[in-house]
């Protein structure tokens, strides 16, 4: 029997969208089978640049906030004497005031099959109180991470963190520093897909949107030396990671089909580490500059993930420039683990009043 091209057009219509229904409900009930390895490499690879971007984001919270120490109780204006001594904090009884802020961006490379490749901007600001040798302070912070990944995806989070702290100079020489922040984030991750569950090839894309949150603790001793213009420093420390992510569904279009899909389930996500740090300093004091060079090992104890990147470093060259109450500083910023690096800058301000 002869068919009208328009009877020809919706047979063709109503069989497509049959095979859509009946491919639809395939979809959905196989859950954590699409798209299988794919999907298990897919949580593996967010995980793991959860883990390591959460290191990175707070060893430059911790950085911003260190920087205090080095230009009260190190880079005091009018020499290179430390703390009790000289300067705002040089153990005279007075109480004094500060305000500072610190920005930077870092490119990071997670070199890994499973790659990922973006960038991670910081702005953190602070508020401390001055009692002789001790100082009490609170910081508060944003960062945006985004990043691109081997999967044609990317994986976007913005954070607020909220950082209590203090320094104390034991003796004139040496000084202990702790703080305490916690980190609130939103996530965002999106990536390709290709599934023949149903027995019909689908592609398309698949994304979820995801809360997490970070807790993370350290504290540190420092020892420094001054030997003319010279002025060098040590520091021990240690610090504890902890973020949780909360649990999502990827869910996607099926080409250009108008169904959603619900891909997979991810489950909640902790992940903590341990570590312990080692760094040196040497910084050369020229009137009010003092450019310097610093270098951290960092050795893992105990964490949750992968056990095959114990160690890494950080490598940090800059200068500080302080004149009276007001101090400014610059420094190039580096850091390298197994797989992965992180190379930058970071800009920071301060006024004691």
């Amino acid at each position: 029997m002869h068919q009208s091209p328009i009877s020809k057009i919706f047979k063709g219509v109503a069989s497509v969208a049959l095979l859509l229904l009946l491919a639809a409900p395939a979809l959905a009930s196989t859950g954590h089978d699409v798209p299988d390895g794919n999907m298990r490499q897919s949580r593996q690879t967010v995980r793991d640049i959860q883990r390591k971007t959460a290191g990175t984001a707070a060893h430059t919270v911790l950085n911003a906030i260190l920087a205090r120490n080095y230009i009260l109780h190190g880079f005091s204006s009018g020499g290179a004497a430390p703390a009790g001594t000289t300067g705002a904090s040089g153990g005279d009884g007075g109480v004094g005031f500060g305000v500072w802020a610190s920005g930077g961006w870092q490119h990071l490379d997670n070199s890994s099959s499973q790659w990922s490749r973006g960038g991670l901007a910081n702005v953190t600001g602070g508020f401390d109180v001055q009692f002789g040798d001790a100082v009490v302070g609170i910081a508060v912070g944003g960062e945006w991470l985004r990043l691109g990944m081997s999967d044609s995806g990317r994986y976007e989070s913005d954070g607020f963190t909220l950082t209590p702290n203090f320094s104390y100079a034991i003796l004139p020489d040496l000084v202990v520093d702790g703080a305490v922040g916690v980190t609130w984030l939103n996530n965002y991750r999106k990536s390709d897909y290709t599934s023949t569950a149903s027995g019909v090839p689908l592609r398309g894309e698949m994304d979820a949107n995801f809360s997490s949150w970070r807790l993370f603790t350290a504290v540190g001793l420092t020892k420094f030396w001054t030997f003319d213009n010279w002025v060098l420093s040590a520091r021990f420390g240690g610090m504890y990671q902890y973020q949780e992510a909360e649990s999502y569904t990827m869910r996607g279009l099926g080409g250009r089909t108008p169904f959603v899909f619900d891909f997979s389930d991810v489950e909640k996500n902790r992940t903590d580490l341990f570590q312990l740090s080692l760094g040196g300093r040497v910084g050369y004091q020229i009137g009010n500059f003092t450019p310097y060079l610093s270098a951290t090992y960092l050795q893992d104890i105990a964490k949750s993930g992968r056990q095959n990147d114990f160690v890494g470093a950080n490598l940090e060259a800059g200068f500080n420039y302080r004149i009276g109450p007001v101090s400014l500083g610059l420094a190039a910023v580096y850091g390298v683990r197994f797989q992965y690096q992180s190379i930058g800058g970071m800009a920071n301000f301060r006024w004691d009043f």
